[in-house]
């Protein structure tokens, strides 16, 4: 496992938004789905990464309190230039004095100019906030898919709590216990 230097949001126009790391920042970067695929054109040769979900989750403050320059206007922060929402791929960059390797993952992306697939929101911590990205190419298959087995794995946590609650009514009428609950705890009284 490599120490990550920087994130790089390479946006539809071809410009850049980079994230540069200390040892104090949390970057969280979860990629599903990732596939490989390679070109060759003439001379040409590359090998690409897409995935059909990503979640980046960054604190607020390193993209609001970064500027960076816009060719085609004023001068905007990232968190700013970010609700644009025109994020084509992310690249991952790790640098040392021997070498520097890249591994750069293309986003789903729909639409012409905006990015219908990429949602952004602030996320409220306790001490903090959070910026959460979120590219879901999913399509509505999977999505049903994944709500479904969600409400089953609620449906079944449920259905065994609801049998540990008739298992224990059923003792408790069985043996006469009543149990009180306190601030201290579960106390048994016989009847």
């Amino acid at each position: 496992m490599r120490d990550v230097n920087k994130i790089e949001f390479v946006l539809e126009n071809c410009e850049v938004i980079t994230l540069l790391f200390t040892g104090n920042d949390f970057i969280k970067a979860n990629f599903w789905g990732i596939k490989k695929s390679s070109l060759l054109q003439s001379t040409w040769y590359s090998e690409n990464e897409s995935c059909r979900y990503a979640k980046i989750t960054i604190p607020f403050e390193c993209i609001q309190n970064l500027q960076i320059s816009n060719q085609f206007g004023p001068n905007q922060n990232a968190w700013e230039r970010l609700n644009y929402r025109d994020v084509t791929s992310i690249c991952i960059v790790h640098e040392d004095e021997a070498r520097k390797e890249e591994r750069q993952i293309y986003v789903p992306f729909k639409g012409e100019f905006v990015n219908k697939l990429m949602k952004i929101k602030i996320v409220k911590k306790e001490y903090y906030h959070q910026a959460e990205i979120l590219f879901d190419g999913r399509n509505i298959f999977e999505k049903l898919w994944s709500f479904i087995n969600s409400q089953f794995y609620k449906l079944s946590v449920k259905l065994d709590q609801r049998k540990k609650r008739k298992i224990l009514e059923g003792y408790r009428k069985k043996n006469n216990d009543v149990r009180i609950t306190s601030k201290q705890g579960d106390s048994k009284i016989n009847c």
